[in-house]
């Protein structure tokens, strides 16, 4: 690969293969190999691709001598991994992670997960399929970012790793957010998510309500795909509903909540159709949306 800004020319020798084809092939292949203008040869084998010189390969203009700012390449990635997994599937703003400097914010419009970070003075939206480059390259070392137009690089001694942000106005969340609530739950994650886990198989993209039917610390979790129905019982560690009341999430936002929290949670919400909050110690926050059943 061309480094940012790097001179072709020095690459002249150097050749670029479709790295699905190439794959495919080496990865059939024992012994020593040997791959040159195009040709594969191991042992009895030999294969013929098609290339590119690199030197026709486009030097990308970035200039490594930007402002930059600093930050722990595990904070980050973290950081992402418990939050681009609330981005949208479609396009626009709400398909990227919102860095909105000590938040790390994501939304489908069905929920919003924020996370806290390190304020690092960017305001930017990251695209989903970066983010999880990010998340998958950088699990050490101090990574450095930089911001130039409508590019974004991340990189450190090792690897670098550009692309273009998204651009537009992300939505202003902190007018979602509630400010008060009648209702407060804590619970133990590990509890929860085994109940959840008990009816899974009824959740599918058709059938996903998840019911939970409240009574003080009593819940009784319920789930119903048309051919099967089941229900398990938990109880909350505290809760301040003295009534009956029952309210409805998506199953898998709860799993993909869950699987991102620490082991004890609080739930707020005010009916059962209001936004509801999920919180835990560290400072993790997910509003997600009752469905209506």
């Amino acid at each position: 690969m061309c480094p940012f800004g790097t001179d072709n020319a020095h690459y002249k020798n150097t050749y670029l293969y479709n790295i699905t084809e190439l794959l495919a092939i080496v990865s059939r292949l024992n012994g020593t190999l040997i791959i040159d203008d195009g040709l594969i040869k191991s042992k009895t084998s030999k294969f013929k691709i098609q290339y590119c010189n690199a030197e026709l390969y486009p030097v990308i203009d970035f200039n490594l001598d930007t402002d930059y700012v600093t930050i722990d390449s595990k904070e980050l990635s973290n950081a992402l991994l418990k939050t681009v997994y609330a981005c949208s599937n479609d396009t626009g703003v709400l398909s990227g992670v919102y860095f909105n400097n000590d938040n790390v914010v994501a939304t489908d419009g069905n929920r919003l997960v924020i996370n806290k970070i390190n304020d690092i003075g960017i305001n930017t939206i990251m695209p989903k399929a970066f983010c999880e480059e990010v998340i998958r390259l950088f699990t050490d070392d101090i990574a450095l970012i930089r911001v130039l137009n409508n590019k974004i690089l991340i990189s450190n001694d090792k690897i670098a790793l550009m692309g273009n942000i998204i651009a537009g106005n992300y939505p202003k969340y902190e007018q979602l957010l509630p400010k008060d609530f009648k209702y407060e739950v804590k619970f133990k994650k590990s509890i929860f998510l085994e109940s959840l886990n008990t009816l899974m198989p009824l959740f599918n993209d058709r059938f996903m309500i998840c019911q939970l039917d409240i009574n003080g610390c009593l819940v009784k979790m319920q789930g119903d795909n048309g051919n099967a129905t089941g229900e398990t019982e938990l109880l909350f560690e505290e809760s301040n509903i003295g009534e009956q009341l029952s309210i409805c999430f998506n199953a898998h936002f709860l799993m993909d909540m869950l699987k991102n929290y620490d082991e004890d949670i609080t739930m707020q919400f005010n009916s059962s159709l209001s936004p509801t909050v999920f919180t835990d110690k560290n400072g993790r926050y997910s509003l997600i949306m009752p469905i209506k059943k």
